[in-house]
């Protein structure tokens, strides 16, 4: 072999983070090693991997061919370590996740499982519609509304997902039920989302159909869409789990609009920390009581 392996190590911690210094932090070694561990491995190869510049690092495409083939050869050796070292050991550490707006109360309950499960995680749990990057922003796994252009993540199905109307019944008692789409002009509509004019896209008895509406309210959390239904504050459209709110009731119950499907993401299949692993393993637990 003409590298060696803890060149190769070096190597690879720079190229996921994009920084001497974070892999120099991360290896618990001088940045000069590292620099000089980098130096060595090319020397080795006899090609380029990383060009420099004074502000920026960036791989050849040398570089990248060579770091996706190494990290996952690095993955597959920490896996067997952890098999060596028992990866039945109960989970320890701090679990950091990230998760969308809106999906907090779903959330919650799968939290909420695993602490009582594993009281020795630790949880940081990060609300933003911001996508981040896994590996570069030191994030274990992510919960996440539909799948990701970024290929290099293994996301698995949780369940899928549907938004039919809801409203309460002092509401309906008030105002009266609507018995068509073009009956929602008339009413008050809650909406998810910055716009409080939209056009909804329902399934139905006669196949697709569209509908623009104009909102008395809209809101980024569904959580808030509840209260605001649950108060009689008007018609909102929510997934099945989040309309759970005893004085809810179902109106044009024949028409739905398709949602994406929910799915925990995270950066590699190969090597899986007990905290990691055993969080999957609630969430599949747990998103499949949702009807």
């Amino acid at each position: 072999m003409k590298a060696d392996p803890e060149d190769v190590m070096a190597f690879v911690e720079v190229a996921a983070h994009g920084s001497f210094s974070r892999a120099a932090r991360e290896l618990r070694v001088p940045k000069s090693s590292v620099s000089r561990r980098i130096q060595k491995l090319e020397q080795a190869l006899s090609t380029q991997l990383l060009q420099r510049t004074t502000r920026t690092l960036h791989l050849t495409e040398a570089g990248l061919a060579y770091y996706e083939r190494s990290r996952r050869a690095l993955e597959e050796l920490r896996s067997a370590e952890q098999v060596l070292e028992g990866m039945l050991e109960a989970p320890t550490g701090v679990l950091k996740l990230s998760l969308p707006i809106g999906l907090e109360d779903r959330a919650a309950q799968v939290l909420q499982a695993y602490a009582e499960r594993y009281p020795k995680v630790r949880i940081i749990a990060d609300v933003s519609n911001t996508h981040v990057d896994l590996v570069r922003e030191g994030y274990d796994l992510a919960l996440r509304a539909g799948l990701l252009a970024d290929s290099t993540l293994v996301a698995r199905k949780l369940v899928d997902s549907q938004i039919a109307l809801w409203a309460s019944r002092s509401y309906v008692e008030r105002h009266g039920e609507p018995k068509s789409l073009d009956d929602l002009a008339a009413h008050r509509v809650l909406l998810f989302g910055p716009s409080l004019d939209v056009t909804w896209e329902f399934s139905g008895p006669d196949g697709n159909e569209r509908v623009k509406v104009s909102g008395v309210l809209a809101a980024n959390t569904f959580s808030l869409l509840v209260a605001a239904a649950s108060d009689g504050r008007g018609i909102a459209a929510l997934p099945r789990q989040a309309s759970r709110a005893p004085s809810l009731v179902r109106v044009l119950p024949k028409y739905c609009m398709p949602a994406p499907a929910l799915y925990v993401v995270y950066p590699s299949a190969n090597y899986l920390s007990p905290k990691v692993r055993t969080f999957i393993e609630v969430c599949v637990e747990n998103m499949a009581t949702f009807d």
